[in-house]
């Protein structure tokens, strides 16, 4: 400094408070409703041309000043620093109050100051880099952070600011490159192995991913992040024991809700049934009332084939659900299922004093009688249900299916007559009912007199016009049934089964077939997991000569319906169309095994020995 003097003079200002004015120049703004602004702006004032010639990482505007090239000079420069350490500590504390209050902008000045006080302080260097990070001003952190790693490079901590701040500029390869230099630094540094190790697994480099996980636990055999990683990486890899082993590890280390829900999917999706077992088991012990453990617990011993296992956890639920019988109902229809028909008798004949539900209850009861062969006493059961129980349905077409049984078609008839007489036993599925029974007893004509009638009394109901137009369709009267399928689209517009009915009626004769196309493709829509509603797209395209998508579609169709004939010939013929003779044979031959009616069968002999 040379010997000019300098005049200090506090000026008052209306809007800022006070001003300091130097040798004329006015060098900083003080407020004086903030003492401690004041004294900071004073005492960096003092400093502030003696810090001129100090070189660093960072300026009071934010910058970047460049860092000297010969590091060995730079680490000599703060080894004989003499900073002041006292001002340097005032400003550190005054940049991490301003920091914990969010005030990022006063924490970065705060910190720059106290870096000017004493320029070799570490560790207020980390938290303007933080603080840098915070404010979006990575570019800068990066820069700083290059020189700090460049002045020591034997502080791993920098190394792994670092490698996260690389992470999170997306610059992943510089990233692996930094965790590289930690371990070329400390080759069983456990936190750099375990990041360096995922980053290569987020970025499907699984092999290297695994190497160095691997590495991790042989260092540390409890590493319980270690072993969560490679669970994950040896389910990718396609490892199914391996991951077994370290979902075992993993939570003998470190038991958790968590990771026992993961390890239970895994666990599941391999058929690993005991593991999963014992994993739920040590849930339930936790929490005794959860219903979504002790449910998926009575799957899993039913796909064990622990038929007592999979009854005696049903039973166990009882104590925790609010609805008992609900549950009761399960564990009978569960009997059911298995074909347990005595102990299903019992079960419900218990549950008939529960008056919730007595229709239902005497529905089921009577079926585990028919199963047992006691038809008596199922149809006695079955006469009990009153019209009003919502069970009164399907105990009617119980009682026709056990009169069927018996052969004793004037009961079937007596029965389905009675019922649709009365107004408050009538339902549109007992019409049906009596019409196919006529159907099959060759007497059509019966029956379309009563689709007619049940038309009449539920002219808004499209499943019983649906099971009319299937049954003229049935009959080959084609035009009446497409006619009546119309109607169910006028009440439905949405109906994807007469929507496909309609759509492949037209597609079949050669007509409409634009608005077949629409027709199908909305019933695929609604339905994409039907291999006949897909074959129908597939049969219109080829209709219309895209014999390529016809393809593409049917071949969807055959895989969702294998052993359906008239789905594997239409691919033959599809694949004809498209100069594919070998694949057109295969399917005609598939079709022909398929086919049970004499001239379904000539027809595609025809096909065969053209080709």
């Amino acid at each position: 400094m040379n010997s000019r003097e300098y005049l200090i003079f506090l000026i008052p200002n209306s809007h800022q408070g006070v001003h300091i004015m130097v040798g004329g120049d006015y060098r900083l703004g003080l407020s004086v409703f903030n003492p401690r602004t004041l004294v900071s702006s004073l005492l960096f004032f003092g400093l502030f041309l003696v810090v001129l010639t100090i070189s660093g990482c960072y300026d009071g505007q934010n910058k970047k000043i460049p860092a000297r090239e010969n590091v060995e000079g730079i680490q000599t420069d703060l080894q004989q620093s003499s900073g002041d350490h006292s001002c340097s500590y005032f400003y550190f504390l005054w940049g991490r109050g301003a920091e914990l209050e969010d005030d990022f902008e006063e924490a970065r000045e705060a910190y720059e100051k106290a870096l000017i006080c004493d320029p070799g302080r570490e560790y207020i260097k980390k938290r303007l880099v933080g603080v840098l990070i915070k404010m979006g001003k990575k570019e800068h952190a990066l820069s700083c952070l290059k020189e700090m790693t460049a002045v020591n490079h034997e502080d791993t901590s920098n190394f792994f600011m670092l490698a996260r701040l690389y992470a999170k500029m997306g610059r992943y390869q510089k990233a692996r490159e930094t965790y590289q230099i930690i371990l070329d630094i400390e080759p069983e540094n456990q936190q750099a192995l375990l990041f360096l190790g995922t980053l290569h697994a987020r970025h499907k480099n699984f092999e290297k991913g695994r190497e160095i996980l691997e590495k991790l636990v042989d260092i540390n055999r409890q590493s319980f992040m270690g072993y969560s990683y490679l669970a994950k990486l040896y389910r990718e890899l396609n490892m199914p024991d391996k991951a077994a082993a370290a979902y075992n590890k993993v939570l003998e280390i470190n038991w958790s809700t968590k990771l026992a829900r993961e390890a239970l999917e895994f666990y599941e999706r391999q058929g690993m049934y005991k593991e999963a077992v014992d994993i739920y088991e040590r849930l339930l012990e936790e929490d005794s009332a959860n219903l979504e453990f002790r449910s998926r617990l009575v799957k899993l011993y039913l796909h064990m084939n622990n038929i007592d296992k999979a009854m005696e956890a049903l039973r166990n639920m009882r104590t925790y659900v609010v609805d008992t019988l609900q549950l009761d109902i399960t564990v009978g229809r569960f009997l059911l299922e298995q074909q347990r028909y005595d102990e299903a008798v019992d079960h419900f004949r218990q549950m008939l004093d529960d008056e919730r539900q007595p229709g239902v209850i005497r529905g089921f009861l009577a079926l585990a009688y028919h199963g047992e062969g006691n038809n008596e006493k199922a149809k006695e059961i079955l006469k009990e249900i009153p019209q009003s129980s919502r069970a009164y349905e399907d105990a009617v077409l119980m009682l026709i299916k056990i009169y069927q049984d018996e052969d004793n078609t004037g009961k079937i008839i007596n029965l389905l007559k009675e019922a649709i007489a009365d107004e408050e036993s009538r339902r549109p599925s007992f019409y049906t009912a009596l019409a196919e029974f006529y159907h099959e007893q060759g007497d059509s004509e019966s029956g379309i007199k009563v689709y007619e009638e049940g038309i009449d009394f539920y002219p808004d109901n499209t499943e019983i016009r649906y099971n009319f137009a299937i049954f003229l369709d049935r009959m080959g009267r084609t035009a009446e049934a497409l006619e009546r399928m119309k109607q169910v689209l006028a009440l439905d517009p949405d109906d994807p089964e007469a929507l496909n009915y309609v759509g492949y009626t037209w597609a079949d004769q050669g007509r409409n077939i634009d608005q077949a196309l629409s027709y199908i493709k909305k019933a695929v829509s609604a339905r994409p997991e039907s291999g006949f509603i897909r074959d129908s797209l597939g049969w219109a395209y080829y209709r219309k000569g895209e014999y390529k998508k016809a393809v593409v579609e049917l071949e969807k169709a055959v895989q969702l319906e294998p052993d359906d004939p008239t789905i594997n010939e239409h691919l033959g013929d599809a694949y004809k169309k498209v100069n594919n003779p070998d694949k057109a044979f295969t399917f005609y031959r598939k079709a022909l095994r398929l086919y049970e009616k004499a001239d379904q069968r000539v027809t595609v002999e025809e096909k065969l020995e053209k080709l």
